[in-house]
């Protein structure tokens, strides 16, 4: 079924759309900051979420581009360690 309905979309959208994977995932980091994670043309982006609704760019993780997103929340998990406590030790997947 699927197969039928790509023949139907003209060949330039077929390749526009196959390049145009995008993750999103947004965290909790250990309650001290909500950030969203985008992975677009083949690098991960990185914003902070403010109180207001705004978001910027985060330039203080460098996010490699060949890790996976499964080991995503370890990566980050590994950079902001020293800001675990007891009460809230993990980053959460919002």
């Amino acid at each position: 079924m699927v197969i039928a309905i790509l023949h139907k979309i003209p060949p330039v959208l077929r390749q526009l759309t196959a390049t145009l994977t995008v993750i999103t995932m947004k965290l909790d980091i250990f309650g001290r900051m909500i950030v969203e994670v985008i992975r677009d043309k083949n690098q991960w982006v990185i914003f902070r979420l403010g109180n207001e609704g705004k978001k910027r760019i985060l330039h203080d993780i460098k996010m490699p581009n060949d890790i996976p997103e499964t080991e995503l929340i370890e990566y980050i998990e590994d950079i902001y360690h020293e800001w675990a406590t007891p009460n809230n030790h993990n980053i959460k997947e919002l």
